[in-house]
């Protein structure tokens, strides 16, 4: 599907506190360390959780902050039990793109600049299996992306900050 970027510029707030995934592991943020909500699926469990902020409205996440976890992502997770999405945190700022092969469910994707601003939103088409899945950028270079069900930007201003 194409871009489907907002050009509303008021701004929302995002706030970040991060849990990881066993009450034995700690965090160098400075946040509280609980165990993952059991209601998150068995397939994200080894994820680390994140509850955020965003224009009032907390969400719990995912975390995906290794080359591996980036690279599993939400492959082949069909619910995201009580999760509203993924955070994919990278060191710097990146020009990559995300598919869908063996994502089962549509997702809309929000990639933040290095400043954690909100720029640009994508829907995204599950494909199944086949090896010529879509490509999705973002219009430009961000630091983290955010994967939410289809439909979960739609509220969320263009502009709006993410706070780690």
């Amino acid at each position: 599907m194409p871009s489907v970027a907002s050009t509303v510029t008021s701004q929302a707030s995002i706030t970040a506190t991060s849990t990881p995934s066993t009450t034995t592991a700690s965090t160098t943020t400075a946040s509280t360390t609980t165990a993952v909500p059991e209601t998150v699926p068995s397939d994200l469990a080894a994820f680390g959780t994140e509850t955020i902020t965003v224009g009032g409205e907390e969400w719990l996440v995912a975390v995906a902050d290794t080359p591996d976890e980036r690279f599993q992502g939400l492959r082949r997770v069909a619910d995201l039990g009580a999760l509203d999405g993924m955070i994919f945190v990278y060191d710097s700022e990146r020009e990559s793109s995300f598919t869908m092969r063996t994502v089962p469910i549509p997702l809309d994707i929000g990639f933040f600049d290095a400043a954690g601003a909100l720029f640009d939103t994508v829907s995204m088409e599950p494909c199944g299996d086949r090896s010529d899945c879509p490509s999705y950028f973002a219009s430009g270079p961000f630091r983290f992306a955010i994967e939410r069900a289809a439909g979960g930007w739609e509220a969320v201003p263009i502009g709006a900050q993410l706070v780690r």
